[in-house]
């Protein structure tokens, strides 16, 4: 399991995921759920968040 930075590369609203491209090693990552924070945010593309990544899904934890 591990925390990471990065940047929204692309936002599917529809199916509630986005990808990430990974500060650490630059990768993009594979779609992750974006967990509902009760305030009606939803990621930008370009947008700096921190994910969570786990051996199965992984979650678009907030913007930083």
């Amino acid at each position: 399991m591990n925390l990471i930075e990065g940047r929204i590369s692309a936002v599917y609203p529809s199916r509630n995921t986005a990808k990430v491209l990974r500060d650490d090693n630059g990768t993009v990552t594979r779609e992750l759920i974006i967990l509902t924070r009760g305030d009606n945010w939803f990621p930008k593309e370009g947008e700096y968040v921190v994910c969570f990544l786990g051996k199965g899904n992984g979650y678009v934890l907030g913007a930083i």
